[in-house]
């Protein structure tokens, strides 16, 4: 999910997430999440 989160969003290719050290997957992960959040609220 957070592949196509990127790519839909940020224009990333899959590969360029897959690319990423864990500990960036883990962060760009807890910023979806946190995206997702607001836009519930709103």
């Amino acid at each position: 999910m957070n592949a196509y989160y990127c790519f839909v969003n940020f224009g990333w290719p899959p590969s360029k997430y897959e690319a990423l050290p864990l500990r960036e997957k883990v962060l760009i992960s807890h910023f979806i999440h946190k995206e997702l959040q607001s836009r519930k609220k709103r």
